[in-house]
C-alpha cells in the first residue's frame, strides 16, 4: 500500500513537471516569436538619430516595422525607398534643407535612411505640434493633404477621423507595433 501511494505520488509529480515544462516551453515559445515579429534591428542607427532629433525610437522601430518590415531595400509600388519608405524627392528635399549631399542611392542605405526619416518624422511632428495622429498621417499621406483635410474639416483629430482608409490603417497599425515595442524593449530613455 505504501509502494502504491509512493508511485502515485511520483506519477502525479510527473504529470506537474511535464505540464510545467509544457507551459514554460509554450510562454518562451511566444516570447520568441513576438521578438522575431517585432525585430529592432538597426537599433543603434535608430536610437541615435532619434535622441539627435527629439523622437522615440521605438516609434521609429513601429515606423520601420510597418513601412518595409526592416527591408533596407524596399521599394514601394508609389516609389518610396528603404527602411522608412521615404520618397526620392521628399529625401532630397530633406538633405536639401540640412545641406547633405544627395544621391537617390542613400535610401536604400539604412543608417542613411533612417537619420532622413528621423530628420522628416521631427519636422512632421513640429509641424503638427506632437499631434501623433496627425504627423503619422502626415507621414503616410503628404503634409499638404492632413492640413487641407483639417482645413476641409474632414479630419478634427484621433485616428477615425483620418479620411483615407490607407492612412488610418497605415497609423493603427504603427500605434499597434509601437505598444508592442514598448513591452518588449522597454519605455525609451528620457
Amino acid at each position: 500500500m505504501a509502494r502504491t501511494r509512493k508511485r502515485r505520488k511520483t506519477v502525479v509529480w510527473a504529470v506537474v513537471l511535464a505540464v510545467v515544462l509544457t507551459v514554460a516551453a509554450i510562454a518562451l515559445g511566444s516570447v520568441w516569436a513576438m521578438y522575431r515579429a517585432y525585430p529592432y534591428d538597426h537599433r543603434e542607427a535608430i536610437e541615435q538619430n532619434a535622441a539627435l532629433y527629439g523622437q522615440d525610437p521605438l516609434l521609429i522601430a513601429a515606423i520601420i516595422r510597418t513601412e518595409s518590415h526592416f527591408n533596407a531595400e524596399a521599394h514601394s509600388v508609389v516609389g518610396a525607398v528603404g527602411l522608412m519608405q521615404l520618397m526620392p524627392d521628399t529625401a532630397k528635399w530633406i538633405a536639401g534643407k540640412n545641406g547633405w549631399d544627395y544621391d537617390e542611392t542613400m535610401l536604400i542605405d539604412g543608417d542613411t535612411n533612417i537619420r532622413l526619416g528621423c530628420w522628416y518624422v521631427n519636422y512632421l511632428s513640429e509641424r503638427f505640434d506632437g499631434d501623433t495622429d496627425r504627423y503619422l498621417s502626415a507621414y503616410n499621406a503628404g503634409e499638404s493633404n492632413v492640413r487641407q483635410w483639417v482645413a476641409d474639416g474632414r479630419f478634427e483629430g484621433g485616428r477615425r477621423d483620418i479620411p483615407f482608409d490607407e492612412t488610418r490603417s497605415f497609423v493603427q497599425k504603427v500605434m499597434n507595433s509601437y505598444e508592442k515595442y514598448k513591452i518588449l524593449y522597454g519605455e525609451p530613455k528620457e
